[in-house]
């Protein structure tokens, strides 16, 4: 096999294993789902959690306490919290929150975080156009 042959290869694989990567929303995830659920909980100041989706698919179902910021929009419109507060990002797959991620990124926010996919969340989702909150009945819901 002709080194260009083995370079072919080592592309493909790269290739394919990003794509998967995206897919399931695991590019920059340091989160589990029990941390983010106990951030969510505490609901202060300390993380601002986002939700970069479209408006409509916000209020068809969000993670309870995220802001709604398209990733379009984040670039110019980014959450309104100091640079190095705590952000966690996600989206329907783990791409557009990828994108965001590095975007925020760019701009100097130091500690964002992609959780990835909002399948990842096995608690209760809120609807509509409020952040709204987890209620003390969600909070003991065991991860499936």
């Amino acid at each position: 096999m002709s080194w260009i042959g083995a370079l072919a290869i080592v592309a493909g694989v790269y290739l394919v294993a990003n794509v998967v990567v995206r897919r399931f929303g695991f590019a920059g995830s340091s989160l589990d789902r029990e941390s983010l659920r106990e951030l969510v909980q505490r609901n202060d100041d300390a993380v601002c959690l986002v939700d970069v989706r479209s408006a409509a698919e916000y209020e068809s179902g969000h993670i309870p306490t995220a802001l709604n910021i398209p990733h379009s929009s984040i670039g110019t419109a980014p959450p309104k919290v100091s640079k190095d507060t705590l952000i966690v990002l996600y989206c329907q797959s783990g791409s557009r929150s990828q994108v965001a991620r590095s975007t925020l990124s760019r701009k100097g926010y130091s500690n964002v975080v992609n959780f990835g996919s909002v399948r990842r969340w096995k608690s209760p989702i809120v609807t509509g156009g409020d952040p709204g909150k987890l209620l003390p009945a969600e909070e003991s819901i065991p991860d499936k």
